[in-house]
């Protein structure tokens, strides 16, 4: 299927997690992602098992169809390279935010600098909550959500479910309010900003548990 044929997708975040499993729902549709690396590559691409190139068999899999650019070492040589990337992007899907990134992605400067671009940001707990600044990651939350309070036995404590659930998850979510915010575009010309949280997104799973509790 090649529904997003035409679509320019800048992705920035590195490891598995929910926007870069966005990136990947979109190529899949034959959108062109451009993913932005930090200047020494993907920390994902040295996670064992090793692909013949000696880069991660996980890497490939997640980036497969995307476009990977480095960033350079210098401050202004990151700022020129994004501008460049975003001013070519329809869309802006930022995870973690990479070390030393400039800060033109933050969500206000964005939508004030490109009113017409739709800008996704994925984070554990929401750019607006009081727990922005927290760190966050797949067991954080789960158990911030709840949901390993459904798994495990009775008698021991909670654990972490066996796949990352809560990243993928988010990453629909992401992928649905993307081609949302595209046909309001489309309706409006104007650009949305997503501020798409990874607890928030999880507890929508625990549907028949919430009522109970």
């Amino acid at each position: 299927m090649n529904a997003c044929t035409g679509i320019r997708i800048l992705e920035i975040e590195e490891g598995f997690a929910a926007a870069g499993l966005c990136g990947q729902l979109c190529a899949g549709l034959e959108a062109h992602v451009t993913k932005l690396e930090s200047p020494g590559g993907d920390n994902l691409r040295k996670a064992t098992p090793l692909a013949a190139d000696g880069t991660a068999t996980l890497f490939h899999l997640l980036n497969a169809g995307k476009t990977c650019v480095r960033m350079p070492e210098s401050d202004d040589g990151k700022r020129k390279l994004l501008v460049e990337l975003i001013e070519q992007a329809d869309i802006v899907i930022a995870g973690e935010v990479l070390p030393s990134l400039p800060d033109i992605i933050e969500p206000t400067r964005f939508c004030a600098r490109w009113p017409a671009k739709v800008l996704c940001s994925i984070s554990t707990f929401g750019a607006t909550s009081s727990r922005k600044n927290w760190a966050g990651n797949e067991l954080i939350a789960e158990a911030m959500a709840g949901l390993i309070s459904c798994t495990g036995y009775p008698e021991k404590p909670p654990v972490c479910s066996g796949v990352p659930y809560a990243m993928h998850v988010t990453a629909l979510f992401a992928f649905a309010g993307i081609l949302a915010a595209l046909r309001e575009k489309e309706r409006s010309g104007h650009g949305q900003w997503l501020d798409v949280a990874v607890v928030d997104c999880l507890v929508t799973l625990l549907g028949n548990f919430i009522p109970s509790y």
